[in-house]
């Protein structure tokens, strides 16, 4: 029987710190991971040399790249978590929290992987105010 992590999808979240690991993450997590970026299409490419830019096209070419701001995004435009969220569930995922209060009970920096906790300062308000100023962003359409 596998265990429960040989089960588990890597989720990458940023695109900019998985370009900035990208050469010492294993093949495996890799080859298995979906990436959900913020960015926008033509932010993309350029950041860490031609393998990763391969690596992104193979992704998408997969469907195991979703971004938040859609084709037709321009600065202004909500993003739609509502669409996040069912990209999350079509692959096995639970629905995306997408109310603060979830992230208030529930956040528990201790259980975050070393470069999260590097994010969010390893303190739980700093991450709080975080993510709310990221849902603020991404519903403003900045």
């Amino acid at each position: 029987m596998a265990s429960p992590a040989a089960s588990l999808t890597p989720v990458f979240i940023s695109n900019s710190a998985l370009a900035r690991m990208f050469t010492s993450v294993p093949q495996a997590i890799l080859d298995n991971c979906i990436l959900f970026f913020g960015s926008e299409r033509e932010d993309l490419f350029g950041k860490a040399g031609p393998a990763y830019d391969e690596f992104i096209k193979e992704k998408m070419k997969q469907g195991d790249l979703h971004l938040l701001k859609p084709a037709d995004w321009t600065p202004g435009r909500p993003c739609d978590f509502a669409e996040a969220s069912r990209y999350f569930v079509d692959r096995g995922f639970s629905a995306l929290p997408l109310e603060m209060e979830i992230f208030e009970s529930k956040l528990d920096m201790d259980n975050l992987l070393k470069e999260s906790q590097g994010e969010f300062s390893c303190s739980k308000d700093a991450a709080l105010r975080k993510i709310e100023r990221n849902f603020q962003e991404a519903l403003s359409g900045t």
